[in-house]
């Protein structure tokens, strides 16, 4: 969504921060697929909580990420909107069609996909929860019965 921003609007501040959590949730999300793909889940879970600490963080990041570019993007429509790579020139009609409408298309697309992202990663949170509840009764369990 933000990538339509960049071209017209590239020195705008918040476009740092964007980057910025972008790539840091990039990183997250493919450093819990690297854990979740070597198999280390059972093996790794009590001594070091790198999913945890990963979905976690996602569920924060991607809200953030998510405002900081609606922002970006209500920050460039002015100057989109007088760029004219935007005014598209139909022969023969007497009017113009304005091509940065479509940054309000796409805020209005982008808006299920963000709330199903967030509720797919809230849901993943609350499972990692669950399950770290169910091996610590597991573990007192066994520890009782010794």
């Amino acid at each position: 969504m933000a990538f339509g921003v960049l071209s017209f609007y590239p020195t705008h501040s918040l476009v740092i921060y964007w980057v910025f959590i972008r790539s840091t949730r990039k990183v997250l999300r493919y450093s819990h697929r690297l854990y979740l793909d070597y198999g280390r889940r059972s093996k790794s879970c009590k001594r070091l909580p790198i999913e945890w600490v990963c979905i976690n963080l996602m569920a924060f990041s991607f809200p953030v990420e998510y405002f900081t570019s609606v922002l970006i993007i209500l920050a460039t429509y002015p100057v989109a909107r007088h760029s004219s790579t935007l005014n598209l020139n139909l022969p023969g009609l007497p009017f113009t069609l304005d091509l940065s409408l479509y940054y309000f298309i796409m805020l209005a697309v982008s808006l299920p996909y963000f709330l199903g992202a967030l509720v797919y990663v809230w849901r993943k949170r609350d499972k990692l929860a669950y399950l770290a509840a169910k091996d610590a009764a597991k573990a007192k369990r066994q520890k009782q019965k010794v």
